[in-house]
């Protein structure tokens, strides 16, 4: 029984913030999203959440999420239920992640940097200053950067009508959709947590507030020695 417990342990999947996420549908990928981050229940730390978008989440099938690494096939990993949606005016979901054999971690992928492969999230400040320097890290096209072009912003795709957006030019593709929003301070290996990546075409990336899905739920985002 000892040597079960402990090869239990070591089988853990380690999951990052900006990595893939899909359903499935007839054992097939239905729809695949990204994480954006990982968060604590406000009133019971037993239960942790992945952050996402809400248009991940389908009416008329599967809610139930599985992982999908970077640059590799989808992985059966089950992860967990999206228990929690929203796309009118805030697009935003969470899934509660099972309490086995995945590790998820306050850490961002980068694995295209030539070091820091993976970004601490230290903090939660806002970025608040037009032409600010923001990044992304999402499932398709890994971590890229841009600038903020407005605050309090609107964003109209075919899914969501989205309000109170920060607008960028960051680069993003199908299945970015909830990556990790955030920006560098103090050295290139920590960053604050600025929200999700909900969407983007034609040069325009949206973003959505972290403080709004803080408002709007009772979470509290995971952050390295938080």
């Amino acid at each position: 029984m000892k040597l079960y417990k402990k090869d239990r342990r070591q089988v853990e999947k380690e999951l990052l913030c900006g990595e893939g996420i899909y359903r499935k549908r007839r054992g097939l990928i239905d729809n695949s999203c990204s994480i954006g981050f990982f968060a604590k229940h406000a009133n019971n730390p037993d239960i942790t959440y992945a952050v996402t978008t809400g248009h991940c989440y389908t009416n008329s099938g599967s809610n139930i999420f599985y992982y999908f690494p970077w640059g590799d096939r989808p992985d059966d990993t089950l992860l967990g239920l999206m228990v929690t949606h929203r796309v009118k005016d805030y697009d935003y979901g969470l899934i509660e992640l099972k309490r086995r054999g995945i590790r998820p971690l306050p850490m961002i992928r980068n694995t295209g940097a030539n070091e820091y492969k993976q970004l601490q999230i230290r903090d939660i400040k806002p970025v608040s200053n037009h032409g600010a320097h923001l990044c992304k890290s999402a499932h398709t096209t890994h971590a890229t950067c841009g600038y903020v072009k407005a605050f309090d912003g609107i964003f109209i795709n075919s899914e969501s009508f989205e309000t109170e957006m920060i607008i960028t030019d960051i680069v993003g593709d199908h299945g970015d959709s909830g990556g990790t929003a955030y920006y560098y301070y103090e050295n290139l290996l920590s960053v604050n947590l600025s929200g999700i990546y909900t969407g983007g075409n034609k040069g325009i990336g949206s973003v959505l507030p972290l403080q709004i899905i803080l408002d709007e739920t009772e979470i509290v985002p995971m952050l390295v020695n938080g």
